[in-house]
């Protein structure tokens, strides 16, 4: 079975991710949405939508009939699980996922009932979620699933919306995690959580920095002190320090910089709700906007500035 990145790779069409992505980044806001309405702080408990009705284009329907099974879902369900991790900590009381398996219905828009779509090219409209796949319902007082009869339909009444998409050949046992039971419903398996690290035991990187400043490197002191120009952050939460700082600092990795002005701790990141964060009380600015105590966001192409001179640049945010 191939790994989500390499279904990535496996369809010429895959190359045109940029049309594909913008489909995900959507999908991947919405999902963030819907476990802040759903989960319970006050319990501990964390919930998020299993089941997605979405509406395209008919135009952009047709045209990316073929990456919706093959890396629209594939892409999506990755970055949920992604954030499910990340989140994780807050909730102690989250002992497995609440649904079986994730359900995406996409639908295109009827042209016989709209004049002009009101949908931007690629743009999607969820117009129906909810915790659990059609036939599902989740018991709040155990987390276990009450299985019950599947269902799946595709809403469009009108037969001209069967894509007529230019096929391809490709190894159906690659796939075999995706069910298609009706054209446009794709039903994914459900991951259990239970492992924080991958089958080889890799670590999670959750952001790639670079120091770019011709003078400027980190320092790796479990490496016998080796200067480097790359570090990858492997924890939610990292603080950045100067030379003399030691690996951690109350209980927090440390990101080293080989500069004794940097000061002791000089900024905090934490990657939280799928996001990058900096702040700081030193002087720390990322373009031409001064870092304070409250949290920025940050994004891949960023680059931070320490003292106006310790240039780092984001190379990439998970």
């Amino acid at each position: 079975m191939l790994s989500f990145s390499d279904y990535l790779k496996y369809i010429p069409f895959m190359q045109e991710k940029g049309k594909n992505q913008i489909i995900i980044d959507q999908l991947v806001e919405y999902f963030k949405k819907s476990i802040k309405d759903e989960s319970d702080d006050s319990t501990k408990r964390l919930f998020y939508h299993t089941f997605f009705e979405i509406t395209l284009r008919e135009e952009d329907y047709q045209d990316r009939y073929q990456a919706l099974k093959l890396v629209i879902v594939p892409g999506a369900v990755k970055r949920f699980c992604e954030i499910i991790k990340a989140k994780r900590w807050r909730y102690s009381n989250y002992n497995c996922p609440h649904a079986p398996f994730w359900q995406f219905q996409f639908t295109p828009e009827v042209s016989q009932e709209i004049q002009e779509s009101t949908l931007k090219p690629f743009e999607i409209k969820i117009t129906n979620g909810d915790l659990c796949p059609t036939g599902y319902t989740v018991d709040d007082t155990n987390d276990k699933v009450d299985v019950g009869s599947l269902t799946v339909s595709v809403k469009s009444s009108d037969s001209s919306t069967e894509p007529n998409v230019k096929k391809y050949v490709y190894n159906k046992s690659v796939f075999v995690d995706i069910e298609e039971p009706e054209p446009g419903v794709f039903i994914f398996p459900m991951n259990d959580f239970k492992s924080e690290s991958s089958s080889t035991n890799q670590p999670t990187i959750y952001a790639k920095f670079e120091i770019t400043s011709k003078d400027g490197f980190f320092i790796k002191k479990a490496f016998l002190n080796s200067r480097v120009k790359t570090f990858d952050m492997t924890t939610t939460r990292l603080k950045i320090a100067g030379k003399n700082a030691q690996n951690e600092i109350d209980g927090t990795p440390v990101l080293i910089i080989d500069d004794s002005k940097i000061l002791t701790p000089h900024a905090t990141l934490e990657y939280k709700d799928g996001n990058l964060q900096i702040s700081s009380e030193q002087n720390v600015k990322v373009l031409t906007n001064r870092i304070g105590k409250t949290p920025v966001r940050l994004k891949t192409g960023d680059t931070i500035v320490l003292n106006d001179s310790i240039q780092i640049t984001i190379r990439y945010i998970r």
